[in-house]
């Protein structure tokens, strides 16, 4: 039953289920008299002179309807918690012993237990006020004479209001409510705990202590002796001192101001009476009140306050608090002033210094709980709501007030502190996270190369212990200055003559040993080195050839043109040229690009102006260098004037040094001109003497070959392409508007130009490495476009995490210098545990940190998650997490890629996965790809053949002086493999070594022998005959094999040379039909042919080994109606054979 009453507030509803299980708790039964008790609160006008109300009530419903009655008028209902009647004769046992503090605020109550080390109560109810009522009840009822002298105990061992000490005490019954002034509403008595403990007698006897009688006697004569008597203040109710306090405002000012002189006046009486001693006038405190309301009581009429209290006076009035009540709060006040004087100082300052406030009544319990953690929850979500100054002084005032005496402002100030450096951790974390990952993330250069290519700088990167990324960029560095002047890409249409040559400058940014010399010998200078030979033979030739015909032109009569001397020779790099060195060499061969090579780029920056007094513009005519405007000089010993450059420069940079040109370089766009990889410190072993070698220089001379013979043209890429730069640059540009100004703002604003040249760069490695291709194509596919972008944003990571790495000495950088030393210190085989002495030796001495600052560094990377602590203060070390750079979910779960081979006569569209083919295979399989994770595209697969040299390859002969793989033939194994000397494959869940294995092994799929005769299976292995799929006629079939290729929007495509046409007739006998290559290129070929190419095809399926027909039928990335056609022209051909 819930009963509803009407007033002039909105219904009211009591709940009937909490009355129920508050006497059910108390252990009330069906029968049992409830004697209830109802009063107006303390502060309504109405309590004046009324004694309250009595009933009682047999059983719950007849109590929901007297509450009811009672609860309509306003009033709050109680009852006698231990029953037995309304007088303290009438109570023969008693249930529970409780206590209510209600000058803390209510979380500290409601926890004031633990704090006091009493057990956990039996039962809390909530008022709905100001107080929490906490019960501890019997499991069996006691006598009122145990029960007094228990309760007594309790409410002064737990300082509570010591009112609550007589038998019939009643307290306030849950589910009524709680009443202001004027039928108000404040809030519903709840139950808040119900644990269901109950404790005997002797249990609570032996916990709650028995007070030394310390003050009796002292009081009442004691208050006599003192000489100013006890402020009359702490003598009146908690409302009427808040309204001494602040006042009242306007439309309840007379109320109060009533309330409040019936309470001076009755105290102040009772006090008389009593013979006790009191301080302040009680109608000068009156008048204080009128003062403080607003407006101030009596600016209106000055009368006003005199009728309030002559009403009061001739009203006779009572205190407000009981007469127990008035006397504990005298004896507080006597055993505050009886303290020695030093023990008061103390006591009356807060932590500040500052006087507590003597007026205020509400004091903190000496042992009270207060809720730090949700303090500083509360505080901090004010704090993430953006709270000006104003707010959070408020929250701290209202703190303060609220656990006075205690000031919490300093608590406050720690958290708002450890809030802003938290902010701070997140941001640093955020930047340690990127370089963690960045020197994680590894593009895997499958890719973007071509598939032999790709394979070959990839097992020679593992054998060597370098980064695929750092060795693709020099690669392309090299190509990019191996074209003939006049080279370039137009982005968009030639009315924007957006143009760029192809020239891109890289840095190896690493430390003296990082391997940056291996990767200048190895894709530079032994290459280019060979066609120098090739080019110095050239000019021998030529200029014998010149010296002859201009002997005889000199003896003839002159009347044909005189004979054109040789092209100068083609340096190709150069490796120690200033800036004016330079340009002479340009202008004595300006049809030629050329390379500059140079240990350390921070000599070359130094080197500007160097023989000017500083008083030149070296520098700014490198920019023009890279932007192959040209330039043209007029001195007195020389006018040169050259159109067009395409020059590049190749070096390395030591990571302390780049902080410096980071600063220098943005400004005028000198670092933005350059890409940047890192080259991490690892460990660099020497290999095992029996390891085979990987030589990659006859396939990039090649390369570089094949680059420099190119004519020069103008490229374009396809509208499909110039959407996706679009698009691509518009987020690097707004990417660039909202980055301050700095380094990696100018690189983002520089990024169309990049990615324009490796589009043009990655166009022509692809195309001049088919051994098909004559001119290359002026139009630039799609597939590279993205392809550069997808470099680009790589190397934008690696300038930004080199960037963080080296920018000074910063939190994060000493974080990563910290982790970092410990990862090295594990790959020794160490433990990996650093003290701050230790961190500190690898610290720069000008940036070196004290060791405490150390600890806290290690502290906080500890707290980040990048590592572990064991000990404390001087002894406490740090040891870096294993992996910790594989935070990053996108590095963690990126998937491992397979080498995509070629089966069309379109090289852009149809592919076949061919991962099992060879050991080889094997080992790039399994390495796992830690970059950017890979989009669908159609990539160009095995075209890493370049002319003759591709032969050559295949046939394991040697290119010039050098081979790609040394002495297979000893190993049994496929000349077409390039292999990772004798490094054994990997598992795939394993990661890939540092340091390259030694031990042979031979790939679990047995790889076919050279022969050309087709590899029959063992005896003892059962013959696997090819899938049969359906036919499919000659005309699809061509319609699916030869698709429209992309033309530019710009101009119309070259026409076709004799080479991109392939009408030749191949010689079925020279195939290597054991290797997966050989088959794949003939395959290929013979798709291009006019006259006879079903019978060509079928031919070349029909001699090919069981193998590669099932890895051919199998494949699930080749279409299958090319299946389809290849397995028809087969099925003719063994038709054909079947007949003769």
């Amino acid at each position: 039953m819930v009963a509803e009453f009407a007033s002039t507030q909105p219904p009211i509803e009591i709940n009937q289920d909490e009355i129920a299980q508050h006497l059910a708790a108390l252990g009330y039964k069906a029968g049992d008299t409830i004697y209830l008790r109802s009063f107006y609160p303390s502060n309504d006008s109405r309590k004046i002179g009324d004694k309250g109300r009595k009933a009682e009530a047999k059983s719950v419903n007849q109590l929901v309807q007297l509450a009811a009655q009672f609860q309509a008028e306003g009033r709050g209902v109680y009852f006698v918690v231990n029953g037995g009647g309304h007088t303290n004769e009438s109570v023969n046992a008693c249930r529970a012993i409780f206590y209510e503090h209600d000058n803390l605020d209510k979380q500290i109550q409601k926890h004031l237990w633990r704090s006091l080390c009493l057990p956990e109560p039996s039962l809390q109810i909530d008022t709905g006020g100001k107080s929490i009522h906490s019960y501890w009840i019997f499991d069996s009822k006691i006598s009122p004479q145990q029960w007094k002298q228990l309760q007594t105990d309790l409410l002064e061992y737990t300082d509570a209001d010591r009112a609550l000490k007589n038998p019939s005490r009643v307290m306030r019954l849950a589910g009524c409510w709680h009443f202001a002034p004027n039928n108000v509403p404040s809030g519903q008595t709840k139950i808040i705990l119900n644990s269901g403990k109950r404790y005997s007698y002797d249990e609570l006897r032996a916990i709650i202590p028995t007070p030394a009688p310390t003050l009796k006697g002292l009081l009442p004569t004691s208050i006599r002796d003192l000489q100013q008597g006890c402020p009359l203040y702490l003598c009146l109710s908690k409302e009427n001192r808040r309204l001494i306090d602040s006042g009242a405002g306007s439309g309840e000012r007379n109320t109060k101001a009533y309330s409040l002189a019936c309470d001076l006046i009755g105290t102040a009486a009772w006090l008389d009476a009593q013979g006790y001693r009191y301080s302040l006038n009680p109608r000068d405190i009156f008048d204080d009140y009128c003062c403080k309301c607003s407006p101030p009581l009596g600016s209106d009429d000055a009368i006003e306050p005199d009728k309030v209290w002559k009403s009061a006076t001739g009203d006779n009035p009572k205190p407000a608090l009981s007469e127990d009540y008035i006397i504990e709060c005298i004896k507080a006040w006597v055993r505050k002033e009886t303290i020695p004087s030093h023990e008061r100082a103390i006591a009356d300052k807060s932590d500040h210094g500052a006087i507590v406030d003597k007026t205020n009544n509400v004091v903190l319990h000496p042992t009270a709980f207060i809720p730090y953690d949700e303090l500083k929850t509360e505080y901090i979500k004010l704090l993430n709501s953006g709270a000006s100054k104003s707010q959070k002084s408020r929250f701290k005032t209202e703190v303060n007030k609220k656990y006075y005496p205690v000031k919490l402002d300093r608590f406050l100030d720690d958290v708002e502190t450890e809030y802003r450096a938290s902010e701070d951790d997140e941001l640093i974390k955020e930047d340690i996270q990127s370089v963690l990952d960045s020197a994680n993330l590894e593009l895997d250069i499958r890719q973007f190369l071509p598939q032999k290519l790709a394979t070959a700088l990839m097992l020679f990167g593992i054998n060597q212990s370098l980064p695929q990324t750092s060795l693709m960029m020099s690669l392309i560095s090299v190509t990019s200055a191996s074209h003939q002047i006049g080279a370039q890409v137009l982005i968009g249409n030639k009315h924007n003559e957006f143009y760029q040559n192809p020239a891109i400058n890289h840095a190896l940014v690493g430390d003296s040993g990082s391997g940056k010399s291996i990767i200048f010998r190895s894709l530079v200078k032994k290459p280019l080195n060979a066609l120098r030979k090739e080019e110095n033979k050239r000019f021998a030739s030529e200029s014998q050839q010149y010296e002859k015909d201009l002997a005889a032109w000199e003896q003839s009569d002159k009347s044909t043109p005189q004979p054109e001397p040789p092209k100068p020779i083609n340096r190709m790099y150069l490796t120690g040229a200033t800036l004016e060195g330079l340009k002479d060499y340009i202008a004595k061969a300006p049809d030629n690009s050329i390379l500059n090579v140079v240990d350390e780029l921070s000599g070359l920056f130094g080197g500007f102006n160097q023989y000017k007094r500083g008083q030149g513009n070296d520098r700014q005519e490198f920019l023009s260098l890279y932007d192959g405007d040209g330039f043209s000089e007029a001195k007195v010993s020389k006018n040169i004037f050259v159109e067009r450059t395409n020059t590049s420069w190749l070096g390395g940079l030591q990571p302390t040094i780049l902080h410096k040109h980071f600063e220098l370089g943005a400004s005028d766009g000198l670092l933005p001109r350059f890409t940047f990889s890192v080259l991490p410190e690892i460990i660099r072993l020497l290999p095992d003497e029996n390891a085979q070698s990987i030589d990659i220089t006859g396939i990039l001379t090649g390369l570089y070959r094949a680059t420099l013979s190119c004519q020069p043209q103008t490229y374009h890429i396809t509208g499909e392409a110039y959407k996706y730069f679009r698009q691509v640059d518009t987020k690097w540009q707004y990417e660039a508007a909202r980055l301050p100004n700095g380094a990696l703002k100018e690189f983002l604003k520089k990024c169309k130009g990049l990615l324009g040249r490796l589009s043009l760069n990655l166009h022509l490695i692809h195309e001049l490495s088919d051994p098909f291709c004559g001119t290359p194509p002026s139009v630039i596919p799609v597939i590279r476009v993205k392809q550069a972008a997808d470099i680009v944003e790589h190397l934008l990571s690696q300038i930004q995490a080199v960037h963080l790495q080296i920018a000074g000495e910063t939190t994060q950088s000493a974080i990563i210098a910290m982790i970092n030393l410990s990862h090295k210190r594990q790959s020794l085989g160490e433990e990996g545990w650093l003290n701050a002495r230790e961190i500190g030796r690898h610290q720069s001495a000008k940036g070196r940190m004290k060791s405490l600052e150390i600890r806290e560094l290690m502290t906080k990377a500890k707290e980040m998650g990048y590592g572990e602590l064991r000990g404390s203060g001087t002894k406490l070390e740090f040891r870096a997490t294993k992996n910790v750079g594989e935070m990053s979910a996108k590095v963690a779960h990126t998937e491992k890629l397979n080498i995509p081979m070629v089966l069309s006569p379109d090289s852009q569209k149809v592919s076949a996965n061919v991962g099992e083919m060879s050991a080889a295979n094997e080992i790039l399989e399994s390495i796992e790809n830690t970059g950017v994770e890979p989009s669908p595209r159609n990539f160009v697969g095995d075209v890493g053949d370049f002319g003759t040299i591709s032969e050559n390859i295949l046939r394991d002969e040697s290119v010039g002086e050098n081979s790609l793989i040394g002495d297979l033939a000893q190993g049994g194994l496929d000349v077409g493999e390039i292999l990772q000397g004798d490094s054994p494959p990997l598992n795939t869940d394993e990661n890939i070594s540092l340091i390259a294995p030694t031990s042979p092994t031979i790939s679990q799929l047995e790889t076919p022998t050279i022969d050309t005769e087709p590899v029959l299976p063992a005896d003892n292995e059962p013959t696997r005959e090819p899938t049969q799929l359906p036919t499919l006629s000659s005309t699809e079939a061509q319609t699916l094999v030869e698709p429209e290729p992309e033309t530019a929007d710009i101009l119309p495509t070259l026409a076709p040379t004799v080479a991109d046409s392939c009408q030749q007739k191949l010689e079925l006998d020279n195939i290597n039909y054991s290797d997966y290559y050989c088959v794949e290129t003939a395959l290929k070929q013979a798709f291009r042919l006019g006259d006879g190419k079903e019978a060509t095809v079928g031919k070349i399926y029909a001699n090919a080994c069981s193998n590669i027909q099932v890895l051919i039928a199998d494949s699930t990335v080749i279409p299958d109606e090319t299946k389809q056609y290849i397995l028809r022209c087969y099925h003719s051909v063994l038709n054909e054979m079947n007949q003769d």
